[in-house]
């Protein structure tokens, strides 16, 4: 057995205090700390040279990215969402009080199955679907059905910083997405996240909402809120950029290994999008049943390896009324993420492999 130092879950990517420095120096010789400054303008830029899109609007979390995205298509009487993803898929709408109905997911790829996407009517203008782990949903049935039944496509993309549709960053699709930047994620700003669209009617809607209302001539043009980051994370994601392709690589790497390491006719693994490429940003194991999670991840805390039940429960189980989502609440059941991270090392996967498959 080794020494694991109580391996968490998740942890934060912390670039060279040296690269981090030179742009807070940048901060202290401008004196501009916050209000869309020269950083953050900076971060934007870069972000849509590579993801390929027109317009990204760092703000302060990937919660309030999903409720500038619905004020600025105007969405409040209905919202058809997953029910297997992060809380804030749910929070975000219930603060803008928007009603909200669902869909169950596909049980390998863990994300919305358009076979079973309902014939909606009604109230219902839009389709929210989550890259469930950085894995690619199916967008261009997703995109049909939105056509055909006139709904807007918002893409919670909390997870998918370096995710692939097509060759194509998955940031390019849908009416527009929301990112998050929370210092768990594959790229990060410590906290924050981004509003990413390449509708220029809307960007110029999300820059006002974002900044109290002010125009880009700083008018007051609408009454908006307070969503804006700093030059502080922006100076983190600026540090953190030059590394992503390197994060992105090592994940994969410690993904594939992981996953030969627990083989087992028992264990299932998310399957990965055809036509997607995911960012392996977590490492989710289902198991087949609840009891043996519960005994595996008291296992692996035991030895000081922390897990999460992620997501746990299903998002329509904290509605009240919400029909059941078969699926979803199979998989929120019996799935827990593992840690995945830069201070994982092969002798760590490996001696959480050999704890679970002793469960069995």
């Amino acid at each position: 057995m080794i020494s694991n130092n109580n391996l968490p879950v998740s942890a934060a990517y912390l670039p060279p205090q040296d690269e981090v420095f030179t742009f807070l120096d940048r901060i202290y010789s401008t004196g501009t700390v916050t209000n869309n400054g020269p950083l953050v303008k900076e971060l934007e830029d870069r972000l849509k040279d590579l993801w390929g899109v027109k317009h990204v609007f760092l703000v302060a979390n990937g919660t309030w990215a999903l409720q500038l995205a619905y004020r600025a298509l105007n969405i409040h009487t209905g919202v058809l969402l997953t029910p297997f993803s992060a809380v804030p898929s749910l929070s975000s709408l219930k603060w803008e009080r928007i009603p909200v109905s669902f869909s169950d997911i596909n049980a390998d790829t863990f994300n919305l199955d358009p076979k079973n996407l309902p014939d909606v009517t009604g109230d219902v203008q839009a389709l929210c679907a989550t890259h469930v782990f950085g894995n690619p949903c199916e967008i261009d049935t997703l995109q049909a059905y939105c056509r055909k039944h006139g709904l807007k496509l918002i893409f919670d993309a909390a997870h998918a910083a370096g995710s692939l549709w097509n060759g194509n960053s998955v940031l390019q699709y849908g009416d527009v997405s929301a990112i998050s930047f929370h210092a768990f994620k594959i790229f990060h700003c410590i906290e924050g996240g981004a509003v990413v669209t390449s509708d220029d009617e809307l960007a110029e809607a999300i820059y006002r909402m974002r900044y109290f209302g002010l125009d880009q001539q700083m008018v007051m043009k609408s009454v908006g809120t307070n969503a804006k980051n700093s030059e502080w994370h922006a100076a983190m994601g600026l540090a953190n950029l030059n590394y992503l392709t390197h994060i992105l690589s090592e994940r994969k790497a410690a993904s594939e290994e992981f996953q030969a390491l627990l083989q087992h006719p028992s264990i299932r693994f998310q399957h990965l999008q055809p036509g997607g490429h995911t960012n392996f940003s977590y490492f989710p194991v289902v198991f087949p049943n609840e009891s043996l999670l519960l005994k595996s991840a008291a296992v692996l805390e035991q030895a000081g390896f922390q897990t999460k039940r992620y997501f746990y429960p299903a998002l329509n189980q904290l509605v009240p009324g919400a029909a059941s989502m078969p699926i979803a609440e199979q998989i929120a059941s019996t799935i827990l993420c593992l840690p995945h991270h830069h201070r994982v090392s092969s002798a760590h996967r490996r001696q959480m492999a050999e704890l679970i498959l002793n469960q069995f």
